[in-house]
């Protein structure tokens, strides 16, 4: 049963080989860097990193990048929370499970500005009508660049304009420490090996 999948998948093969992560994320990325500004963001909150050498590295391709690293879960996470809800949509996610999601990872913080719950409400509307004129865009759901945004957005915000660490820092502060630790340990699997240990195997070629 699995045999379609060399000649109807975007890897054409079983498994998916980090050059195709790569070009998803490379269209996500621009996407998302367009709609969002990231240039413009990631510069302001650069001014807030004290030391001189890691200002200066304070980059659009050092932040895409340091992002990349954790590509899989970005994409995993969206994957689980687009699936809640009532909606058979499971391409876009709702903005219960959004803010699900980032109330889980301890993102939410009414004390902060920008981390607020009305401003993660308006990040959400906000990442909706930057996407406005794109007609396979879904204007009451976030689809994956636009999930990505807020992810950088709020990064920024949170471990670079708020907490001065330098890029790197900053991005494996939030992906490990913020995200991976308190999302569910299902957004943490690795698809290729699920596929050898759960899909290619005699019980599930029938």
């Amino acid at each position: 049963i699995w045999g379609p999948r060399r000649k109807y998948c975007d890897a054409k093969d079983f498994y998916d080989p980090p050059a195709v992560k790569e070009r998803a994320f490379d269209a996500d990325w621009e996407g998302a860097r367009a709609k969002h500004g990231f240039d413009k963001k990631l510069a302001k909150a650069a001014a807030k990193i004290e030391d001189p050498d890691a200002r200066a590295a304070a980059t659009p391709e050092a932040l895409k990048a340091a992002v990349f690293e954790h590509c899989d879960l970005v994409y995993q996470i969206f994957n689980y929370f687009c699936s809640f809800g009532a909606s058979d949509d499971i391409y876009n996610m709702s903005v219960n499970a959004y803010l699900q999601v980032l109330r889980e990872a301890k993102l939410v913080n009414n004390a902060v500005e920008g981390l607020r719950d009305a401003d993660l409400q308006l990040m959400f509307n906000e990442s909706n009508a930057a996407g406005k004129g794109d007609a396979y865009d879904n204007k009451n759901a976030l689809d994956r660049e636009e999930w990505l945004g807020v992810l950088v957005r709020l990064m920024l915000r949170m471990h670079i304009e708020l907490g001065g660490k330098a890029v790197g820092d900053a991005v494996r502060t939030f992906f490990i420490e913020n995200l991976a630790r308190n999302v569910p340990s299902v957004c943490l699997q690795d698809s290729n090996i699920f596929r050898a240990e759960s899909c290619y195997i005699e019980g599930t070629d029938l």
